[in-house]
Formats: structure tokens, sequence, C-alpha cells
């Protein structure tokens, strides 16, 4: 569906009825502002909640979105997941500001495969961490699904043993995005749950389920 930006005004940086200098000096200062407050209180949970809640929203436009990168913003963003590994709100933010930060531009601040490889595994330990979060394992689903769009991160997912988390997700949860997302993954990297050798552990009616997700 159309990308939009949720949350409360805790999370919105700007306000929808700023004029367009305004708009314009808040982007100059606002994000390196954003940015700046997550590093220098790296370990206050309440920070890294809404600094990552902000960048929800401004990675929504593009131009705001390649400054980010410009300016290491999934770096904020994973120091947050790694400094905060039980702070639940934090993680499901976090993951929820990379969704859009992922997706593949094709341009020359697009995100690296070392980044991309740091960022699946710090997706992977947040949804081991959070099983039972359905609003968390949706956002790791869609973190992965959006890396998955440049062709030459296949391997790297694959090497990183997404498959198994992505199955587990298809498997226990009822909410249809983390359903939808998921299976969506695993088609783009070409896994087939019934062939998967995770499917052998699950009783016939799951991996039946799992095939017809």
């Amino acid at each position: 569906g159309e990308d939009h930006a949720i949350g409360g005004a805790e999370g919105m940086v700007f306000s929808p009825g700023m004029d367009s200098l305004s708009l314009e000096a808040f982007v100059d200062g606002g994000i390196q502002a954003v940015l700046y407050a997550m590093a220098t209180h790296a370990r206050c949970d309440d920070v890294q909640a809404m600094g990552c809640w902000s960048l929800v929203n401004l990675a929504l436009n593009r131009v705001q979105k390649r400054k980010l990168l410009e300016l290491d913003g999934i770096g904020r963003v994973l120091d947050a997941i790694l400094l905060h590994p039980t702070n639940e709100e934090v993680q499901f933010r976090a993951l929820f500001a990379l969704i859009n930060l992922v997706i593949p531009e094709g341009v020359a601040c697009d995100v690296s495969d070392s980044t991309n490889r740091r960022v699946i595994g710090a997706v992977l330990t947040a949804m081991l961490a959070f099983p039972t979060s359905e609003k968390l394992i949706r956002c790791g689903c869609l973190v992965l699904h959006n890396i998955s769009l440049r062709e030459a991160t296949i391997p790297c997912l694959l090497a990183a043993g997404v498959a198994f988390p992505l199955l587990r997700a298809s498997r226990d949860h009822a909410d249809d995005d983390v359903r939808r997302s998921a299976t969506a993954t695993l088609r783009r990297l070409g896994v087939h749950p019934q062939q998967h050798p995770a499917a052998a552990h699950y009783p016939p009616t799951q991996r039946h389920a799992l095939t017809n997700a």
C-alpha cells in the first residue's frame, strides 16, 4: 500500500501547516539536530524512541531520506538497537525507521552492502528477542523485504539465515500483514516453505498453512 507516517504527535518533527521557507529551514538543521540528539544521548531510551519515531516521518520524503543516508542516519538507528536490546519500544521504532531507509533509490548514497549486513543482523536479533510482538515482527519482515528489492542483496539475506525467522513469522502470527510480508520476502528469496529444511519440524497442517499463506 501507499507509504504513510504513523504515530502520535511525539513523532512529528514538523507541522503540516509549515510554509515552504520554514520547512526548508527545518530540513537544513532539523535532521542534524535529531541525529545529534540521538548520538549525544545514545543510552537514553526515551531519546532513542523519540528520535527513531522522528526518522520514520523524515524518511517518507525522498530528499530528507537522502540527507539521512548521507549523515549516517542508519548508523544512529543501529546504535539504538544495539544499546537498548531489552526495550521493545526502542526496537520497534528503530525497525520502523529502517523500513523506508533501506529501500534502494539507485543513487550514490544508497545503503552499502556492509551496512545492509549490519541491518539484517540487527533485525534478526530484534525479532528473536521479541518473537510475540506482532508490530515488531511486522516491521522486521518489511525491512528484510525492502532490502531484498535489490537483487544483489539476496545472497547476503540467505547467508544470514533469514528464511527460518520469516517462516516462523508466517507460522506463528495471525496478523495478515505479518504473514503477507513474510511470505512475499520468502518468494523473493526463492524459498519454498515445503522444501525448506525447517519445514520438517512443522506438523503437516502447519506446512500446508505456510505454503498457502
